[in-house]
């Protein structure tokens, strides 16, 4: 852990372990591959704007 100016930075364990859970899931076939594609899909943009937003406010 890194801790800069107070606040703690922490490698995304909890991200990387859902996408594997549901990659596996949709091998399995226990969930629909277009289902387990789409959340992929929306944990990305949600991501994604999650990091525009950080940036954003730090200006």
């Amino acid at each position: 852990m890194v801790c800069e100016h107070g606040v703690m930075t922490r490698p995304p364990w909890v991200p990387v372990a859902v996408a594997l859970l549901l990659v596996v899931a949709a091998a399995t076939r226990v969930m629909a591959t277009s289902a387990v594609v789409f959340l992929l899909v929306l944990a990305g943009f949600t991501g994604f704007m999650a990091l525009l937003a950080d940036r954003h406010q730090k200006r």
